[in-house]
Formats: C-alpha cells, structure tokens, sequence
C-alpha cells in the first residue's frame, strides 16, 4: 500500500513539473507561444515556460489549434454548432468566428488546409476535402 502512495505521489508531483496533458500543441510562428487543447478548450503559454491562458471557454469541444502565418490568429475546429467546423480567434481570445459550416459530421484529422499557404489537400474523411479547403480561402 505504501509504495503505491508513493508512485501515486510522485506521479502527481511530477504532473506539475511536465505538462503531459498538453494535448494539439502548435508553436505560433515566431516561437514564442504555444496554442494547445485541454479538456475541450484552447490554451497558450508562453514556450519558455510560465502559465497557461485560456483563451476559450465553452461547454462544446475546441480541439486541434493552428496558428496564421503572421502569428495573429488562431483557428481550431469546434463541435459547438453540432459538428466539427472550423473557427477562428484573435490569439488573445476573443469572440471565435465560424469559418465553415459542415452540414453532417465529419472527423478532421488535419486543420493545415485553414491558412492558404499551406493548403495542398486536407486529411479530412466523409468530406469533400478541395470544396472545404476553398471555402477557407
């Protein structure tokens, strides 16, 4: 019993020391913060280390954030509409504005075809991948 208390301990004090439950973590642009999903929401921090912000807070699932090219904006896919679309904020937080309106369920399993740049053909399956990546243009 007391060697599980002690692993138990340990696992938890560990827990602070290394963010393992960072989860779709994106490095923006210049490097200096990284956009992550945790428990159904978006989240920085700055990459040298400190505490996370929540720059989202809703009872849907915000997952999978991709930063702009320039580094000012953050897009990430939400269910809050009833099926995963695709948002996008300001990196500060902000009011989210929906960039897609996907008429039945889809799992997006790559939001790289948000920004133009790096748009060639989005992993996306039950979709029309070229029709949802010109729509994001």
């Amino acid at each position: 019993m007391i060697p599980a208390l002690a692993l138990f301990l340990s696992a938890a004090a560990q827990a602070d020391d290394s963010p393992l439950w960072m989860r779709y973590c994106a490095i923006s642009p210049d490097g200096q913060t990284i956009a992550f999903s945790y428990q159904g929401d978006i989240y920085t921090v700055p990459s040298s280390g400190g505490k996370a912000r929540q720059l989202t807070t809703h009872p849907a699932h915000d997952t999978r954030p991709v930063w702009s090219p320039d580094g000012q904006k953050i897009a990430f896919a939400s269910n809050r509409s009833g099926n995963f679309d695709v948002f996008l904020m300001n990196k500060e937080g902000g009011e989210p504005k929906r960039l897609t309106n996907i008429p039945r369920p889809l799992r997006i399993t790559d939001t790289s075809c948000i920004w133009p740049t790096y748009c060639k053909m989005p992993r996306i399956s039950n979709s029309p991948a070229p029709a949802l990546c010109k729509s994001m243009r």
